[in-house]
This record gives C-alpha cells, sequence and structure tokens, in this order.
C-alpha cells in the first residue's frame, strides 16, 4: 500500500499522520509533492584542463546523473563525455549514455525491467555500442549515510566496430550478462564518496569482458556545490585488432578535479 501523510520520528518510531509504522515494513519513502518537478534530482560535475607552451593540451571531462524517485519507482539517467586534444590533434573522444529503472518489490529486493547503455570510443575501435538488459538487484544499506546495492541479468550486446581486419564482421551481435554494483557513502558532513562498477560478459567476439569503474570524492564548498575528484576506469578484455592487426590497449584510466552541483 501507498500512504500518505506527514512522517515524523517520535523516540526511535516512525510515525506517518500519527500512527505507528514498523521500520521494516517500509519498502520506500518519497516525497508526495504533486509537482513532477519535486520528484526529480540532478548531479552535473564538469572538468577542465588547458596547458599552453612547449605543449598546447586541452582536456574536458563532464558527467550529467538524473534521478527521479518515487515510492516504488527509481529511475537513473547519466551521461559521461571525456575529450583530449593535443597540437590539435584528438587523444581521446569517449561517451557513454546509461539508463536503468528500478520497481522495488520490498524494502530490499528490487526487479529491474530494463537497463541501456550507448558507449562510444573510437580508439578503442568502437564506433556504437548498444547494451540492453534487465534483472534484479538486492539493497545491502539504505540509510542517510549509506547507499549500497548490487544487481545482476541477462542482455544483449551490439558493437559496431571502426576498423576490423580482412574477413572480419564490422558489426557483432552477442548474448551478455551485466553485474553492477553502486555504493554512496556520506563520510562526514563535508565529504562524500561514491563507487559505481559494471561488468558485462559477451562473447569473445563482442570482447569476452566490459569493465566500466567510476569513484569520485566530493568535498562540500557550499549546500549545492562541490569540489569533485573523480577517477574512471575501462577496460576491454579482448579488444578487436583494426585493418593494419593493431590492437587498442585493454584498459583506459581517467582522473579529472573538477565542480560538481548538485539541484
Amino acid at each position: 500500500d501507498v500512504v500518505l501523510g506527514r512522517l515524523t520520528t517520535e523516540n526511535g518510531k516512525l510515525l506517518i499522520g500519527g500512527e505507528p509504522v514498523a521500520f521494516t515494513d517500509v519498502v520506500g519513502i518519497a516525497t508526495a509533492s504533486p509537482r513532477e518537478f519535486d520528484l526529480w534530482s540532478a548531479d552535473i560535475s564538469v572538468g577542465l584542463n588547458f596547458r599552453s607552451g612547449n605543449v598546447e593540451q586541452k582536456d574536458l571531462n563532464s558527467k550529467v546523473v538524473l534521478k527521479r524517485r518515487t515510492v516504488k519507482n527509481n529511475t537513473r539517467m547519466s551521461y559521461t563525455g571525456n575529450y583530449s586534444e593535443s597540437s590539435s590533434e584528438q587523444i581521446a573522444n569517449n561517451h557513454t549514455a546509461e539508463m536503468s529503472h528500478d520497481y522495488r518489490v520490498s524494502n530490499r529486493w528490487f526487479f529491474r525491467p530494463v537497463q541501456a547503455q550507448y558507449y562510444r570510443d573510437p580508439f578503442q575501435n568502437r564506433a556504437a555500442e548498444w547494451t540492453l538488459g534487465f534483472g534484479a538487484g538486492y539493497q545491502i544499506f539504505d540509510t542517510p549515510k549509506l547507499d549500497w546495492n548490487i544487481s545482476a541479468g541477462p542482455g544483449y550486446q551490439r558493437t559496431e566496430y571502426v576498423d576490423v581486419a580482412p574477413g572480419e564482421d564490422r558489426t557483432i551481435s552477442t548474448p551478455a550478462f551485466l553485474i553492477g554494483s553502486f555504493y554512496d557513502h556520506e563520510i562526514t558532513d563535508n565529504i562524500d564518496f561514491q563507487a559505481d562498477y559494471q561488468v558485462t560478459l559477451t562473447e569473445p567476439k563482442g570482447g569476452r569482458a566490459k569493465h566500466d569503474f567510476y569513484m569520485a570524492l566530493d568535498v562540500d564548498l557550499t549546500s549545492r556545490l562541490d569540489l569533485r575528484i573523480a577517477g574512471t576506469w575501462k577496460r576491454i578484455e579482448s579488444p578487436q585488432p583494426d585493418s593494419n592487426g593493431i590492437t587498442p590497449e585493454k584498459d583506459d584510466f581517467t582522473a579529472t578535479l573538477g565542480l560538481s552541483l548538485e539541484i
């Protein structure tokens, strides 16, 4: 059941509209505002770096996360982009867009009817890669200071390579299995730590395994503006060689220092 009312706590007990409710019976809590805008939150971070002199280099890193939360439904959409240019030559240009929707079936378990990702990185020989899946998850912790969940489920991956060896297919479709973990911890009143990891397992022709790991440490500057130190790690176990027989490196690392705005 969905119960509407003023939520308070008294002597360690939860009260909704003055009536006691056991904490173990609560599946989720969300604002009862009729305005759609109040159900959404956003986190926008940007990192910039410019160098001149003997080395002319420009770096831009950005990440946008949108969340919509109701009592039983959580929707999350995100975009991550990294661009670097040295002496007017691109040395990095990758983009990742993700979306997931969770439906809470209890105060611990949730069903994920859809999870999708778009990934593009020409330097990893990936012109476009689409991943679609579904699954289930378990909420290990869900407190005001600690949010940690894990999820897993089957999926499908379609990869279009930039260049391949003669006789090889440029477009590969393969079944996949997705495993993920999201961790968000308020270490102190002014410092937050976040870690997001997902591995996508596929057939060898699709890369065998793709690892995506993101971590960030936020230090409050104001109530909404944070200083963010972040890092990403992407790894493809079996990169696809191009027509010249050159195989991309398996690992890519990025470290950024920037600002984050919470809305």
